[in-house]
């Protein structure tokens, strides 16, 4: 049985049911036949609602699931998470409801009179029907899109919605007992004459001849595929919490060099001036363990947001900006005080610093999570270059708002950028700089590796390289600072420098220079 206290945070529709006429009187206090007719009505509903979730589903798949993709891409965008996740939510939410539903028909069905059982039966039976055929459709649907797994199963507080709810459908639903109990209830149905009230007929033969159907095959290929899902499911997370303690203690670990950087306090002094808000900086920190788990020679991605009067100098006068602030609810037009509005713990840090009057001005995310940190602390480091989007002042201004709004979340050590609720420093990027109707943004490519869909800061130098000079050129280079580990020093290098230095292998610092 699905964990069924995970419906109770999900529905904006509850408070709504939960005080008209499904729930707000019991059998007690309602005539039998007036109760199942109103419960009769509630069970149509629900099944409609469920069809057109189906429907839109397997009519919009293309609107739904590849819509502001460009060719080549397969990760789904922002809006794309978020029609997913609200098509989810309508559909427990109707769940929910034939769950009440047969829990109150199945709690009388022993009580009531002989002449009254068969009618309990069969609305114990077209609710069963219901859910179960509009749960494997949604499913066979769902399934056609493996990103949707891991979509539908994240957690979204916000929303009401637990980890592994779409899991938990499945193992419902995809469960060979579910079978037995629908052959069951189907011979008991037929002993009775197969002569439901005429309000649940119709619906009760559809549901029927759609489940019968899966029985002759898709059915069991579902049952067998959620088999395997929950092996490799069970089998990473029971990974997973090794995996974490590994990768934060390989984080912390350097092996030589402990205490010194290439890159000076001098140096990142003198690289202040030159930064603007929105630019990204890609680092590498030789030495560390955690550079053997992490392919080519970029290994960090952080932002650099500045602090809120850079911001202002830097976004004074801009219209569209301003513009869009107010319609964001704004009216002032201050960019400054959307932000407060929308990530305040993170605004005040970003405002007020540290005790060592560090401004915490870039944000990245280390294993740790998400957070803001002092330039002098992020650019500590051993070879680091600065790259600037090539977009308007106001798409930058909305990659700075998104990037504020992900402070705070775990890192992902799964690495795995169809989540949002967990963060890894290039998915910081990607994602705060991903584009929607609304906003320009940047369009880099994901790459498979070990079966997720990312980009590590090696790709995006790459990226930089493959497009420089040509009309999709979207990043300006700024500043490269390059460590000469025999000099034990860092030196300001060129773009051609630069342009080179993702083909440069993660040990290099051990080859014959």
């Amino acid at each position: 049985m699905m964990r069924k206290r995970r419906f109770l945070g999900v529905a904006i529709l509850f408070g709504m049911v939960l005080q008209g006429p499904l729930f707000a009187r019991d059998l007690e206090r309602t005539p039998l036949m007036e109760q199942m007719r109103r419960d009769h009505a509630l069970i149509a509903k629900s099944r409609k609602g469920l069809s057109r979730i189906v429907y839109f589903m397997k009519d919009n798949r293309d609107l739904i699931s590849r819509a502001g993709r460009k060719r080549g891409e397969s990760l789904l965008n922002e809006r794309e998470r978020v029609a997913h996740r609200q098509i989810w939510l309508g559909f427990l939410d109707h769940m929910f409801v034939l769950d009440r539903l047969g829990e109150r028909w199945e709690d009388v069905r022993e009580s009531v009179e002989e002449g009254s059982r068969k009618k309990v039966f069969y609305t114990t039976y077209a609710v069963f029907l219901a859910q179960y055929r509009f749960a494997l459709a949604f499913i066979e649907a769902a399934e056609k899109d493996p990103a949707l797994h891991v979509v539908l199963n994240e957690p979204v507080p916000e929303m009401g919605l637990a980890k592994g709810t779409y899991s938990d459908l499945k193992s419902r639903f995809l469960n060979p007992l579910k079978g037995a109990d629908f052959v069951l209830l189907d011979t008991h149905y037929q002993l009775y004459g197969k002569s439901p009230p005429a309000f649940l007929s119709e619906g009760m033969a559809e549901d029927r001849k759609f489940i019968w159907r899966m029985a002759e095959g898709k059915g069991l290929d579902l049952t067998a595929g959620n088999a395997l899902q929950h092996i490799q499911d069970f089998g990473f997370e029971a990974w997973l919490p090794i995996q974490t303690k590994v990768a934060e203690w390989m984080g912390d670990i350097k092996v030589w060099r402990v205490d010194d950087d290439l890159i000076s306090e001098a140096q990142i002094k003198a690289m202040h001036p030159l930064l603007e808000p929105g630019d990204i900086l890609l680092a590498r920190r030789e030495w560390y363990l955690s550079n053997m788990g992490l392919p080519g020679y970029w290994t960090h991605a952080l932002l650099y947001v500045g602090n809120p009067w850079e911001r202002q100098r830097y976004f004074k006068g801009n219209n569209k900006l301003a513009l869009w602030t107010r319609m964001q609810g704004i009216y002032s037009g201050d960019f400054e005080q959307l932000l407060q509005f929308y990530a305040r713990d993170a605004y005040r840090e970003n405002r007020n610093g540290n005790a060592q009057a560090l401004q915490h001005n870039v944000i990245e995310s280390r294993s740790e999570g998400v957070s803001l940190s002092s330039l002098e602390t992020a650019a500590s480091a051993d070879a680091l270059v600065v790259l600037r989007p090539r977009l308007p002042k106001v798409s930058k201004a909305q990659a700075i708002l998104r990037a504020f709004s992900y402070v705070g979340r775990p890192y992902d050590f799964n690495f795995d950028f169809l989540t949002d609720s967990e963060m890894v420093c290039t998915e910081v990027i990607y994602k705060a700089y991903e584009p929607k109707p609304s906003m320009e943004g940047l369009h880099l490519p994901l790459k498979d590796l070990l079966g997720r869909k990312l980009m590590t800061a090696n790709d995006m130098a790459m990226v930089f390289d493959q497009e420089y000079g040509s009309q999709r050129q979207q990043l300006d280079f700024v500043l490269f600072l390059d460590g000469d580990e025999g000099e034990k020093t860092a030196y300001v290098s060129n773009l051609e420098g630069f342009r080179k230095s993702w083909h440069r292998p993660k040990w290099h610092i051990l080859l014959p220079q």
